[in-house]
């Protein structure tokens, strides 16, 4: 099924494929129901209403910028920011994604980490193999997309959404369905992590919990079919309370996965 008439209810990918089934009693935004939160969309485009966002910009195709070349600390760009500009170059080219805006310094570990690997003592030396070696780019592009996430993992700013951001959405909207994006959600803890606040703020805040969609989408396929999964190990849950781990979470395979509560 490909066109929006003939689905049935549930959330659908970018590509027609149904990412999360949804609950037999209906869409969320139909006959007034509360519904719980799905991390609904996970793919690896965001919605086409939103491609002109900034988030939306790495999915497009080639760029006419030139990419950004690291420099060394003292500002002096160092002797290989050639063969860096033609590894960036290389990874737009081939892998249609443009780091341009990534910060030089975290490219950097990347590429050294490949480099000690492959034993190559100079980015030269390494730009010259990626050229011939179409695997090796494609294993620096997922290198390039691991981002460092867990479960509220910047604090401060949940504790801003919850005191600031949340009271003004629910007394806004408070018979429409809630949307949220996380642009780049990686494995999904940051996704899920919203997911559990906004439960936690409408049942304890509000007494009421209205339709809520959450969209998780990233460029990282096998960090996404992670999301999907909602299988963690239990060092990565350790920051989470036990009153969270009660109620958003089943203990299964040695780890921790999200439970129906969180997914439908």
């Amino acid at each position: 099924m490909r066109t929006a008439r003939t689905r049935r209810p549930g959330v659908w990918d970018p590509d027609g494929k149904l990412a999360m089934p949804h609950p037999s009693s209906g869409s969320p935004s139909t006959h007034g129901r509360p519904a719980n939160p799905k991390l609904g969309r996970l793919s690896k485009r965001p919605s086409p209403r939103n491609r002109g966002s900034a988030g939306a910009t790495a999915a497009a195709g080639p760029s006419t910028r030139q990419p950004v070349v690291a420099g060394s600390r003292s500002g002096r760009v160092d002797a290989n920011a050639g063969a860096f500009a033609r590894i960036m170059l290389l990874l737009r080219d081939q892998c249609r994604v443009d780091f341009t805006h990534y910060k030089p310094g975290t490219l950097r570990k990347c590429l050294d980490r490949r480099m000690v690997l492959g034993r190559y003592d100079s980015i030269a030396a390494y730009a010259r193999f990626l050229q011939r070696t179409p695997k090796e780019l494609q294993a620096l592009f997922g290198d390039f997309l691991s981002g460092a996430t867990s479960f509220f993992r910047n604090p401060a700013a949940f504790e801003a959404l919850l005191q600031k951001t949340l009271p003004q959405l629910f007394q806004r909207r408070p018979n429409e369905p809630i949307r949220v994006w996380a642009p780049g959600c990686s494995t999904g803890q940051e996704a899920y992590s919203i997911a559990m606040l906004l439960l936690e703020y409408g049942d304890g805040a509000t007494g009421r919990i209205p339709p809520i969609q959450i969209y998780g989408t990233d460029l990282n396929d096998t960090a996404l079919a992670k999301a999907r999964v909602g299988l963690y190990p239990k060092s990565q849950t350790a920051n989470l309370s036990p009153e969270r781990l009660r109620k958003f979470f089943v203990e299964d395979d040695g780890g921790f996965r999200v439970n129906k509560l969180l997914r439908e």
